[in-house]
């Protein structure tokens, strides 16, 4: 995972880089909730998600945009 740093007066571009190393636990537990949550939404996704442990974000991205259950809270 990377680290989208922005700078107050910048010009609004991130520059990329790793996630300092006293927040990469943080940050990967965070990602993992994440990609849990959205993975919910999709019965194909949540089988790959226990299989592998994980999703590609490649096939994050499409789900996080879809209409989630009336039923369930997203915070996105």
């Amino acid at each position: 995972m990377k680290a989208h740093l922005y700078k107050p007066d910048g010009d609004g571009k991130p520059s990329i880089e790793e996630i300092p190393a006293a927040l990469a636990d943080d940050a990967k537990e965070a990602h993992e909730k994440a990609v849990e949550m959205i993975a919910e939404g999709d019965d194909e996704m949540m089988e790959e998600f226990f299989r592998e442990g994980t999703t590609p974000s490649t096939t994050l991205f499409p789900l996080s945009a879809k209409p989630s259950s009336p039923k369930k809270f997203s915070p996105f």
